[in-house]
């Protein structure tokens, strides 16, 4: 103590050695924590590159450049897409008086009501429907929008691709209404085959606008098929080739399919964009970045997303596997089998496969649509039948194999079944049990799409009963009963003029 006094320093007091010991403890668990940051960022990139390896060496695209390689080897004269992109630009979607093209489709008014407006819409999109026409008869599909920060972002041009769809299902339904059975075959062969290209984009987005298209052509087959008649022989041949490329069409599938899981597969190249751009902590977990204290948080939570991203690539590979399986109740055992959670606590932890519980309803979607293509085939067959016979066919055996090569099987049945069939009723139907798995004998509480897991999938034969051709019926009905009088007054007219 007489030394320290000497120098003149006053001793340390106890309390500040133990301020002084915090402060080198919080420096070096800081340098540990930064260490296994550092290592854990390592590692993570370490098993997304192992993860993408995998991929490689599974085949197929990987990539966004992957994608756009495939896309620039297709020449612009066989790309069918091209066309489309031109048609888009050319459609008209409102006539003079308002009158739009779901109107018809799905609203209140009808072909036979608003001729006028009807006719209308038909000539203004005259020069789209041709460069459909044209585009069928190229193979190739390579849409023009496949820059990587503009699918990453999901920025595609969705509504007006809808917008064609709208088009191409309102020129076949006005066909069908004006008896030109030939031109509404045609019509509903190009909605289905444009519907199919909308899917080829890379991404589940893609394929969800695309399962919608399909089905405005489905809905078109259901509601105006049965006007499948034609009483000229000389028009039934052609008809009948016609009619059956539409079925063929319908029950393949598999460039469907082969679509689904390429969405898959442009998903999992998402991921490695993200990753490789540093944007996934900011893409899957934004509230963190937005944060007053975003770029540290992230960049210390970022090797967890990273990790989790991982998972995903391998998941979005089975789920791209998946894709082309025939049943739905194994494969939706097998996508359920990948979800881990959904709590909030999983949401956090796993901030990208916590996201995966929509993917069990992709392939719910995937499977209705494919069911009710089965249905449409079986539909147009049925009327082939009646055609020929006079009457419907009592079982769907009757039409194979002159009308079909087999019957279709219900893709939601639990063990291999056909769709089921029951022309007795007041109103014929066709139906797939659901997603429930159980005949309940037609049951549809919510008739469509939007059907509730509880019921059936209906295809009403004679049309949806509160479908646009129903009220066509109807309101062809009317106009001939309103016309009616007046002629019957010119006729009484005639009648009643003095003889020269």
């Amino acid at each position: 103590m007489s030394t320290v006094r000497e120098n003149n320093v006053d001793p340390i007091p106890p309390r500040y050695w133990w301020l002084k010991r915090i402060g080198v403890a919080s420096a070096a668990l800081i340098v540990l924590l930064a260490a296994v940051r550092i290592w854990w960022g390592f590692e993570a990139d370490r098993r997304m590159r192992a993860g993408v390896a995998r991929c490689r060496a599974a085949g197929g695209p990987v990539t966004f450049e992957d994608f756009d390689a495939l896309s620039s080897e297709i020449n612009d004269e066989d790309n069918a897409a091209k066309l489309y992109e031109q048609a888009i630009k050319n459609v008209v979607v409102t006539a003079a008086n308002g009158a739009g093209l779901m109107d018809f489709l799905d609203g209140d008014r009808s072909f036979a009501a608003d001729a006028d407006a009807a006719r209308e819409l038909y000539n203004k999109n005259a020069a789209a429907l041709e460069l459909v026409r044209r585009a069928r008869e190229r193979q190739e599909i390579g849409w023009s929008f496949t820059v990587p920060d503009l699918i990453a972002e999901r920025i595609l041009p969705y509504s007006s691709q809808r917008g064609l769809a709208k088009l191409l299902a309102y020129a076949a339904a006005f066909e069908f209404t004006k008896g030109e059975l030939l031109r509404a075959i045609d019509m509903t062969r190009d909605s289905l085959r444009y519907s199919e290209a909308i899917s080829e984009s890379p991404l589940t987005t893609s394929l969800l606008v695309s399962d919608v298209c399909t089905g405005l052509t489905c809905e078109v087959v259901e509601d105006y098929a049965h006007r499948l008649r034609i009483d000229e022989d000389d028009q039934r041949e052609p008809l009948r080739q016609r009619a059956k490329l539409l079925i063929g069409e319908l029950l393949d599938v598999r460039r469907f399919q082969q679509s689904f899981a390429r969405a898959h597969m442009g998903e999992r190249a998402n991921l490695i964009f993200l990753w490789e751009t540093a944007k996934l902590s900011s893409y899957y977990q934004p509230a963190i970045s937005a944060s007053t204290v975003g770029g540290p948080a992230a960049w210390m939570v970022n090797p967890a997303v990273v990790m989790d991203a991982g998972r995903a690539i391998d998941w979005e590979s089975q789920l791209a596997e998946l894709a082309m399986a025939q049943r739905f109740p194994q494969t939706q055992e097998a996508v359920m089998s990948l979800h881990t959670g959904t709590s909030s606590l999983h949401l956090v932890t796993c901030p990208v496969t916590g996201t995966y519980e929509n993917s069990s309803l992709i392939f719910k979607f995937v499977f209705r649509t494919i069911a009710y293509r089965r249905m449409a085939a079986i539909a147009l067959a049925i009327r082939l039948f009646e055609m020929d016979h006079g009457s419907l066919p009592d079982t769907l055996d009757e039409l194979v194999p002159d009308y079909l090569a087999s019957v279709p099987e219900d893709p939601f049945a639990e063990s291999p079944g056909p769709l089921i069939y029951r022309p007795d009723r007041a109103e014929p139907v066709l139906y797939s049990v659901g997603e429930n798995g159980i005949d309940d004998g037609g049951d549809y509480p919510f008739k469509g799409r939007d059907c509730s897991p509880r019921c059936d999938i209906v295809f009403f034969l004679n049309g949806n009963p509160d479908g646009p051709a129903r009220r066509e019926a109807a309101s062809s009905k009317a106009v001939k009963n309103n016309a009616a009088p007046e002629h019957n007054n010119e006729h009484s007219a005639k009648n009643q003029e003095p003889e020269q």
